[in-house]
């Protein structure tokens, strides 16, 4: 079947176990409504999973994904689109092209001085994001979170 694929950025520390329901259904409208069979059939089936679970190779046709561990892969389920719920997401729908090298290298230098803080003391941002300090050192303990989700084959009832 033909999937769209919604992409989703947790905030820092919440994984995708801690994903608010509400969230996950309007990501799963999103899927359905912009995949050409799943938006006619009822009953799919929607796959969710963390973007470090992604597997591309270059045999791979554009757009096909595999997964590393399928025990990470999540499902929920989709029986009929929610027009209310696909109408609110286009009215506020967005088109943006970030530089992406630039946000992960701003991300990352924001955690780099979360560890200095943290070993180093001053509490500030490093405090915030949940850092502590470790033997042998600063550790930071947090995880940054991208959903993956994609529209599978439905499933019958």
């Amino acid at each position: 079947m033909s999937s769209a694929h919604v992409y989703l950025r947790l905030p820092d520390g919440v994984t995708i176990d801690a994903i608010d329901a509400g969230v996950l259904e309007d990501c799963a409208q999103l899927v359905k409504y912009n995949s050409i069979e799943g938006n006619r059939t009822n009953g799919v089936m929607i796959v969710y999973t963390g973007w470090a679970n992604l597997k591309k190779s270059g045999d791979m046709a554009t757009g096909q994904v595999g997964f590393h561990g399928h025990k990470a892969v999540h499902r929920t389920r989709v029986d009929k689109r929610d027009n209310a719920i696909v109408n609110r997401l286009n009215k506020t729908k967005a088109e943006r092209f970030p530089d992406l090298a630039a946000e992960k290298e701003s991300y990352e230098r924001g955690l780099a001085r979360a560890v200095r803080e943290v070993r180093f003391g001053s509490g500030g941002v490093g405090a915030r994001l949940g850092c502590r300090v470790a033997e042998g050192g600063a550790r930071l303990e947090l995880r940054r979170w991208c959903l993956w989700v994609a529209c599978c084959a439905p499933v019958w009832v």
